[in-house]
């Protein structure tokens, strides 16, 4: 054993392991989700990201808010290690991600480009992040290498930390909200930067919630 060390070789018990998750953070962000969008349950869970045999993400469903009756997607589990960034001396910072869709998004077909694609771009996002541990900040540009969907014009997304909470372990959890953007607003972004991307799409009245056929903040 000392000899297989001296190589460098790690004993399995050296591994690092993900910090487990416990059942009261998974619980208080489903509870979170729930009082601020609408009651989320335990059947809508039908989607698992399996990062490690000890570490899987799972996507839930809120299929009518009470607000307006559009539909919200999240994930537990991507909590489950802290991200690396700067954060106050001995706190740890979670993230989670979520999307919110139209009314009526059929979410169930998972053969159909049109409609799967939040799913995927959520176990995708989550699959990333969970691997690399990194995050950027509260908000953060995430072009994709082939666009959002085949049907879509949208070449990206833009990652906004809008919502979180404290949980009972005195922990940060942020929770990342996904915004598709056209090529235009992305280069628009990368130009002027984040403040003139954020104030374009505000006059333009763009909602946080997904429209597949919005107007692009150039045409305003």
């Amino acid at each position: 054993v000392e000899y297989l060390k001296s190589l460098g070789c790690k004993m399995p018990e050296e591994d690092k392991k993900p910090e487990p998750q416990t059942r009261d953070r998974k619980q208080e962000i489903i509870e979170f989700f729930s009082k601020e969008f609408g009651a989320v349950k335990e059947e809508t869970i039908f989607d698992i990201v399996s990062v490690s045999p000890n570490h899987n993400i799972e996507i839930h469903i809120i299929p009518e808010c009470i607000a307006d009756d559009s539909v919200v997607l999240f994930t537990t589990g991507l909590s489950t290690k802290a991200i690396e960034c700067p954060v106050p001396e001995g706190k740890n910072k979670y993230c989670e991600l979520y999307i919110q869709l139209p009314p009526g998004w059929d979410y169930t077909d998972h053969t159909n480009a049109e409609s799967y694609w939040p799913i995927l771009w959520l176990k995708t996002l989550a699959h990333e992040f969970a691997e690399t541990g990194n995050w950027l900040d509260d908000f953060l540009i995430y072009q994709t290498a082939e666009g959002v969907a085949p049907h879509l014009r949208f070449d990206s997304f833009l990652m906004i930390s809008d919502k979180g909470f404290v949980d009972s372990t005195d922990n940060k959890v942020d929770l990342s909200r996904l915004v598709p953007l056209y090529p235009e607003e992305r280069e628009l972004e990368n130009r002027e930067g984040l403040p003139s991307l954020l104030i374009g799409l505000d006059k333009a009245g763009v909602s946080m919630t997904v429209d597949t056929k919005r107007k692009s903040i150039a045409e305003f």
